[in-house]
This record gives C-alpha cells, structure tokens and sequence, in this order.
C-alpha cells in the first residue's frame, strides 16, 4: 500500500515535475508535441504599456491532463521582437510563467518606445515531424502598438494573514506508478491556511504568479522575479498563479507537528513583466501545531499517521516546491533546491 500526494487544482506543475520520474519507473510517457494558440497582447492590440510582458501559451498534445506538460520545458522556443518601422530587434528577457495551460513569457529589458509598432516572432522548434493527429501552427506572428505610459505600479491591497487549522486529510491507497488511487479514508490533520492580499497594476492581462514561503523564526526573502527563495522551509513552498482584484486562498501542509516553533509567511509575486509588489512578511506566536489536534481529539485518541495531504478543494492554486521545481530547467538555482527538498 503506498500514499500520495494529490491535487484537485494545480495539476500541471505536479504532474509535470512527476513525469520524469514515471517514465524512467513504470515505463516512457510520450513526448507531447506543442502548438501556439494564443499570446498576450492579442494580435492587433493598442495602447499598450510600454514595459508589457509577453506571454505563449500552448497545447500539448499526448499529454493528459493537457497542462501536465513543461513548455517550453519539452521544446526550444524561439521569440523575437522588432520595431515594425525599423525593423530593429528588441532583446528580450524570459520569466517563469507556469499556469494551468502551457505557458511562458519574456518582457522587454527596457520600456519601449511610445506610439510605435511591434511584431513578435515566435517558432516551437526541434520537434521533428508534426503527428498525423495534431493540428494547430507552431509558429506565430502578432502585432501591437504601444500608449504613451507605463503599467501602473503593482501594489497590495492588504497584507498577508496566516492560521493553523485542523482538518480532515484524504487519505489514499494508490497501486502501482501512483495508479488507481482510491479514498481509503480520512484523518484529522494541521495545515496552514494563508490568504494573499488582492493585488492590482502592473501589467496584468495574464494574472500574477507567486511563491509563497514559510520559514522558521526568520522570514524567507526573494531576489529577482520569478526566483524562488534558497532557505530550507518548514512547510514546502507553494507556486501559485491568481488573478487580480481578489484575495487568492493558499493551503501548505504542516512539518514538526510535535515540535514549538514560530512560523513565518513570505510572498514573492511578479507579473509577466517583471514587476514586483512589496509584501511584509507576517510571522505567527511560537507554537507546536499537534496541540490544536490535541485540543480537540477525545482522551487516549491518534492525530493519524503522517501521510502528505490533499489539497482541498476550494483551495486556490498550490503546489509543493519540490515538484513545481523539477521541471523547470532553465533556473540552476530552482533545480538545486529541488533536488534538496
């Protein structure tokens, strides 16, 4: 009998990151095979802030779920950008963009000109012959014209808050690469449950991304966007996708259920181009998380076996960093800390 971890919501970065540990277990998965279907901005945009972000998004074919698939983790993209008057390249920079689809984005490395004509250039590359049941361009062009300003400043509407709170964890008998998982029952648990302010400005057409960290005594910091922290953290830090305008619910499982400590939750947040909000950490009174099991359990009883949790159902976006992470190859400091998890 064997227990895992499953979500009802971020189902692309898990699987994604489990997929090649699968293929090398319990026999290859398939190469999925990628086409563009949309970008941001849309072809034809205007009045579009000059320091934008750029976003592809993708279908992978042969993959199910169809976001379970890395892009361009499984395949080279090529993207440019030129000034459609001079026809005068523009250099780019990528950014981690991971969501419920595959995508990725870049942002120009400096506002662009105002009033002026862009064309982007982008080829899924090195894929070898299309299969006969795909359909769908791997190349695509768009066009958009920039306004005279810049995005407005990203900024929070509000502060972090987190709790401790019990619940009644999933518990599951899966068969053999993690198949046919079936509910064998539950038990009663701790778990975090952070709620991340709204957020609005930036360039907001394709939502924000974030990592939320929770660290012992001393809050996690963030570099650059997109850049997950270094520290080793008592929960596993979530990567979360959420829209703007709203407050986005977040559940972490709880470490060192029988040991007093003070638990501190930082965010990192970016949107596509690169802007990053500032966030003040908030930290917890030193506590040991079995006492809320213990509170309310009858005399004599078991708080349970300690298996990974599933993510709730009306939890927002979540995903442990260790899987988020594993996939994501072309962040050096992102694989290494994966491999430490």
């Amino acid at each position: 009998m064997r227990f895992r971890l499953a979500t009802s919501i971020a189902v692309f970065i898990a699987l994604a990151a489990a997929a090649p540990r699968r293929a090398s277990a319990c026999g290859a998965l398939p190469t999925p095979y990628f086409t563009l279907i949309g970008s941001v901005p849309a072809d034809g945009a205007v009045g579009v802030p000059r320091d934008l972000g750029i976003v592809l998004s993708a279908r992978a074919w042969g993959y199910e779920p169809e976001g379970s698939a890395i892009f361009p983790g499984f395949v080279t993209t090529s993207i440019h950008l030129f000034e459609v008057a001079t026809d005068a390249e523009v250099p780019l920079r990528s950014i981690p963009w991971m969501s419920g689809l595959p995508t990725a984005a870049w942002y120009p490395v400096a506002p662009l000109a105002p009033r002026t004509g862009y064309r982007v250039e982008a080829v899924l590359a090195d894929q070898g012959a299309m299969p006969a049941e795909v359909t769908g361009p791997t190349r695509l062009t768009f066009r958009f014209t920039t306004g005279d300003e810049l995005a407005p400043a990203l900024e929070a509407l509000g502060g972090l808050a987190m709790e401790l709170e019990t619940y009644d964890r999933d518990v599951f008998d899966c068969g053999p690469c993690g198949s046919g998982c079936v509910t064998a029952g539950t038990v009663r648990d701790v778990r975090a449950r952070i709620t991340i302010p709204a957020l609005r400005g930036g360039f907001d057409q394709d939502g924000y991304r974030g990592w939320v960290a929770v660290r012992e005594d001393t809050p996690a910091t963030f570099g650059a966007p997109g850049e997950p922290d270094d520290g080793a953290g008592i929960f596993p830090t979530v990567y979360v996708p959420f829209a703007p305008g709203a407050p986005t619910i977040v559940y972490a499982p709880v470490a060192d259920l029988d040991r007093s400590y003070r638990a501190c939750v930082s965010l990192g947040a970016w949107d596509p181009a690169g802007h990053m909000p500032s966030v003040a950490p908030v930290c917890l009174d030193a506590m040991r998380p079995s006492d809320l099991l213990a509170a309310e359990a009858p005399p004599g009883a078991s708080a349970g076996c300690a298996v990974m949790p599933r993510v709730s159902p009306d939890a927002a976006w979540v995903a442990p960093l260790a899987l988020a992470l594993a996939a994501a190859r072309p962040w050096r400091r992102a694989r290494r800390r994966a491999r430490s998890v």
